[in-house]
């Protein structure tokens, strides 16, 4: 795999760095606020379905954005993780719902939750470029999902996540925007 030894680097140091910033209420809110000013564009509405994710290690804190969101009337979903080797399934999720244990030390909705197939995916990830090209943790689920999916996909990040350059292959999936506490970009290959 061109750039494995590359992204195995970047991944160690940008998980060093995001444990470096301390990101708080106050980031959160800024992420919401930052969203909110593009939902127009990305069509958020009442009949809109909304793919969120549950932080782990580190990642910006989307559910208070989550929750913003099931208050304006889209449907919030969360990921299922089926297979090592699947895309993503979403099943509903309301703030308060209980929620089930999930590999990689996740929570997913639980089995009595309908499904839902999302116009917008929040992607969680280690590091971006301005081009929209983004570093996850490397079990390429969201590259798969995304493949799948006619939706808008927006990084949720912090802005110490920016880096010049992602390295990529073949398989990696460009975002169309991402968040952070202080910028939202609109991705744009150069």
């Amino acid at each position: 795999m061109p750039f494995a030894r590359e992204k195995a680097r970047l991944r160690k140091a940008m998980r060093v760095r995001r444990a470096a910033f301390v990101g708080g209420r106050d980031d959160a809110e800024r992420i919401v606020a930052n969203f909110i000013a593009v939902a127009e564009t990305l069509g958020i509405s009442r009949e809109t379905v909304v793919a969120g994710y549950w932080p782990i290690g580190g990642e910006a804190d989307v559910r208070p954005l989550l929750a913003k969101l099931s208050d304006m009337g889209a449907t919030c979903v969360l990921p299922v993780i089926e297979g090592s080797a699947q895309a993503l399934r979403f099943r509903e999720w309301r703030p308060g719902d209980q929620l089930g244990d999930a590999p990689l030390g996740t929570r997913q909705p639980t089995a009595d939750k309908p499904w839902g197939i999302p116009d917008v995916v929040l992607v969680p990830l280690l590091a971006f470029d301005a081009r929209g090209y983004r570093l996850g943790q490397g079990g390429g689920y969201y590259d798969r999902t995304l493949t799948g999916l006619s939706a808008f996909s927006v990084g949720i990040a912090y802005s110490c996540q920016q880096v010049s350059e992602v390295p990529r292959d073949a398989h990696d999936r460009r975002l169309d925007w991402i968040v952070t506490e202080q910028a939202l970009i609109e991705a744009k290959e150069e």
